[in-house]
């Protein structure tokens, strides 16, 4: 019997060493004294799901990851437990040549270091001063280490115009994927830099375009990359598009269990709950049940079980995560 396949998306600490402006955690702070007896506690969690799922990797987020003292631990512990894939995301700025050299040797499988433009100019003004050649020099050591990079971009009205010229430095850069998403009104993040649903289109397609150049892969965790658009047609399925719930966990510093990584709804708590059973939970039934619970036009939408609308889109503008996705610019 085939299993179905999950990733898990852990925030192992919160403290951050920037303060992006459009950063989805809006109060950073330290770890309770015991963050380690809670890491330990949680790596079992996550490798119980291997009867019924593939585990195709394990996203060590922050926070910012590479400043919690017990990350090569929990890497090991990850590792001893049978996790096959452990990625790691980060803002680059501590990596260093020793740093990049000790990751390689704990064996990540890949690096994703966020940059929000393709020069000081546009990055600093969303990350801060100093940022993007922090991050660019992050990547080289990585590269230069021998470990696999990636390149995540939040796409807002601000850096929209770019992305092209963002595709080009991550080529450049010989990242080997970038990953485009869009901005939601969540923690630090203003509505007024978010995407209109045309803009979102736009995004969407360019998405389309770099993958069909074939020169660097290019992903995105947004479900509407799989409707269909006059000039591209998406991957054919029965069954996609948001993953929250289903083929996508995100554990907190805590250890509280969210659908997705932007959508801030506790399902239960893995330092003390079993994952299983947070999944087999009826609150859990809405993201596989989409046609009984979706709402708006995410509800009667042809696609619905092919995309059905970020779940996180619907949650940060409307406070209802069954909502219909805002940013779409489908009307059925």
């Amino acid at each position: 019997m085939a299993k179905y396949v999950i990733q898990v998306m852990w925030h192992i600490n919160n403290e951050c060493n920037f303060k992006c402006r459009h950063c989805y955690v809006k109060n950073q702070g330290t770890l309770p004294q015991n963050r380690l007896e809670i890491q330990k506690a949680i790596v079992p969690k996550i490798t119980a799901l291997e009867p019924r799922y593939r585990i195709i990797r394990v996203g060590l987020l922050g926070g910012e990851p590479l400043l919690d003292p017990n990350i090569f631990e929990i890497i090991a512990l990850l590792r001893d437990n049978g996790i096959k894939r452990i990625d790691i995301g980060t803002n680059g700025s501590l990596v260093t040549e020793p740093m990049a050299t000790r990751l390689k040797e704990s064996g990540i499988a890949m690096v994703q270091v966020s940059l929000e433009g393709p020069n000081a100019t546009i990055n600093d003004a969303i990350r801060g001063r100093g940022s993007f050649y922090a991050a660019v020099a992050g990547l080289k050591h990585l590269g230069d280490a021998g470990i696999t990079t990636g390149i995540m971009t939040t796409v807002s009205k601000f850096n929209i115009g770019f992305m092209e010229e963002i595709s080009d430095l991550a080529i450049s850069l010989k990242a080997k994927i970038l990953s485009f998403n869009r901005l939601l009104p969540l923690g630090r993040g203003q509505k007024s830099l978010c995407l209109s649903a045309e803009e979102t289109r736009k995004m969407i397609l360019f998405v389309h375009k770099l993958n069909n150049k074939g020169t660097i892969e290019v992903s995105s965790d947004d479900p509407l990359l799989y409707v269909p658009t006059a000039e591209n047609s998406a991957p054919k399925s029965d069954f996609g598009g948001c993953g929250a719930g289903i083929g996508n966990l995100a554990i907190d510093h805590s250890g509280k269990v969210f659908p997705c990584r932007r959508l801030p709804i506790k399902v239960g708590n893995a330092y003390s709950d079993s994952l299983l059973d947070i999944i087999d939970s009826p609150q859990m039934d809405c993201f596989y049940n989409r046609k009984q619970h979706l709402k708006g036009k995410c509800g009667s939408c042809q696609f619905i079980q092919i995309c059905g609308g970020c779940r996180a889109a619907a949650y940060a503008f409307s406070g209802d995560y069954l909502q219909e996705d805002p940013q779409c610019w489908i009307n059925p």
